[in-house]
């Protein structure tokens, strides 16, 4: 089903690909294990922050939503819709273990039968954007080429997928430099396209990541390539601690390690110790469901 195009580029830059990549280590991937990064009591936390409205998720989906349900098969009746306090929770444990966003969003947490699946719109992105650089490829408030914003719509993960979405299509240059491609001869490369949607599985076992990514344009089209620098097709992603070893495909199948920063808060924007232990989640203690906080159905 998710078959990509290939794509047509120049030999040189075929040749300096394959110059610059790198062959994935197999034993160093197997020894990365980590804990779940919520227990089943914590996850009832973020529950309690959230909203199950199947109506209001479809109509967030928008066009996507019959996708989402026939060809993600994600049950959207699980699906929370995320308030900013349960994405600050999730996000502040993830700053707590110094992980990155990659870490986080390949938590087991989110896999298929995870226990945890919640939809993220605009105006809750923007205001974690204000807050937290999550140091993730893909950025929350892009800007293109042109010059012209390119926010993210909203995020889907859970139920083994992650789902992206963008008004359209476009590219931009990724303003963390540990996201730059450099090949020899030819310079560095930190472009890269987005498409109205991006999807992928999130892998389950020893080694954590993301594999069959692509993007629609719509979705009644095809799935087409994510491309990255270089117009490299990026077809999965294995995760290593803070190195991301992409595995990508230019003519050639070829795999270029990342070593990307973790999420941190922005300057100026610590941590209220006050508001997570009323939030029920607070730093550096296991967390309990705060008094009077509704609580979902499970």
């Amino acid at each position: 089903m998710w078959s990509t195009a290939s794509l047509a580029v120049p030999a040189a830059f075929v040749a300096a690909v394959v110059v610059a990549g790198v062959t994935p280590d197999r034993a160093a991937l197997a020894d990365t294990v980590t804990p779940p990064l919520l227990s089943p009591a914590e996850v009832r936390v973020v529950e309690s922050h959230m909203t199950r409205d199947e109506a209001r998720l479809r109509a967030g989906l928008g066009a996507y939503a019959g996708w989402v349900v026939n060809q993600e098969r994600v049950d959207l009746g699980q699906v929370g819709i995320a308030s900013f306090d349960a994405v600050e929770c999730i996000l502040e444990r993830a700053i707590e273990r110094s992980l990155t966003s990659a870490q986080l969003f390949s938590d087991s947490l989110f896999t298929r039968g995870g226990g945890l699946a919640l939809f993220v719109d605009h105006d809750v992105l923007a205001a974690i954007d204000r807050e937290i650089d999550l140091h993730s490829v893909f950025l929350i408030d892009a800007r293109d080429h042109h010059g012209t914003p390119l926010p993210m719509s909203f995020f889907l993960i859970g139920q083994g997928v992650l789902l992206i979405h963008y008004p359209r299509a476009g590219s931009f240059d990724h303003p963390d430099a540990a996201f730059r491609v450099s090949v020899p001869l030819f310079g560095s490369s930190r472009t890269y396209e987005v498409e109205p949607l991006i999807r992928m599985n999130i892998v389950r076992g020893a080694v954590p990541g993301f594999d069959h990514v692509a993007t629609l344009h719509d979705p009644a089209g095809p799935p087409e390539d994510f491309v990255g620098p270089w117009n490299a097709g990026i077809r999965a992603i294995s995760v290593r601690g803070t190195k991301l070893d992409v595995h990508a495909h230019l003519l050639f199948d070829r795999t270029q390690t990342l070593d990307v920063p973790r999420i941190e808060r922005r300057p100026g924007h610590r941590p209220d110790a006050a508001r997570m232990r009323a939030l029920g989640c607070p730093t550096g203690a296991p967390w309990a469901v705060p008094d009077g906080a509704p609580q979902q159905p499970r």
